[in-house]
């Protein structure tokens, strides 16, 4: 680096180009080590400002993903508090989906169930979450209150989101059994992810739950027939009963 390494930290709080050039230059240490603990206030500000153009290819987005997730975390979250304006809110949502971590999942899971947020933040907070739970930095132990709560909420994207927490927990029956409770949804785009979720292949489909998948195999809209007979093919080739 031309400069030393505390001017291009110090750079990070500048315009958009001159940060995202101080950026680019701290990426190029070989030795990430410092990366650690609690993030420069320019960084968790270039990162905000980022998050305006949801811009995930920038090299100040990148250092953000090379930092220590965990401080990070925290101090986006403290960052994320002092936000009034919903439409900040949200675009700050969006660094939770990528740069969530274990340190601020229950604040997560708090605003992803919180009705005074707007929708699309919400959502954020799901596919934060979702990728947690998908790399097991989260659990049933930790999301089963919210899973239930909110695969009954009133918006449809909500409980779409919910489906995708659920085909990132470990296999149980109590995810089973609630992928057949919203295969009764009245959302096309909440039943066709909730049959994606599903298992035809193993023990999961009987009964009344299989009866349902018959059902919206004929269902008026594509991508919900498509996705019921899909499921309907993988339990015949497990070789259930069907």
């Amino acid at each position: 680096m031309t400069n030393t390494k505390e001017e291009w930290l110090r750079r990070l709080d500048g315009d958009a180009a001159q940060a995202e050039q101080a950026a680019t230059e701290l990426l190029t240490d070989a030795d990430r080590s410092w990366m650690r603990g609690t993030p420069p206030p320019g960084l968790v500000r270039a990162l905000l400002q980022v998050s305006v153009t949801y811009d995930a290819e920038s090299a100040i987005f990148e250092l953000g993903r090379a930092w220590d997730r965990e401080s990070l975390g925290l101090a986006l979250m403290a960052a994320l508090r002092g936000l009034q304006d919903p439409v900040e809110r949200t675009h700050a949502g969006w660094l939770f989906k990528h740069l969530g971590s274990a340190t601020v999942w229950a604040d997560m899971a708090a605003l992803a169930q919180s009705d005074r947020e707007a929708t699309q933040t919400r959502r954020w907070h799901l596919e934060g979450l979702d990728r947690l739970a998908f790399g097991r930095v989260v659990g049933w132990a930790e999301l089963r209150d919210l899973v239930r709560r909110l695969r009954s909420d009133p918006l449809p994207a909500i409980r779409e989101g919910v489906v995708g927490v659920l085909m990132s927990l470990p296999s149980s029956d109590e995810k089973t059994d609630a992928l057949l409770d919203l295969l009764e949804d009245a959302n096309a785009d909440v039943l066709a992810r909730a049959l994606a979720a599903l298992d035809g292949g193993g023990a999961q489909l009987a009964g009344i739950g299989l009866e349902r998948v018959r059902s919206l195999a004929s269902h008026r809209l594509p991508k919900v027939g498509l996705a019921a007979q899909a499921l309907l093919d993988q339990h015949r080739a497990g070789g259930a009963d069907g």
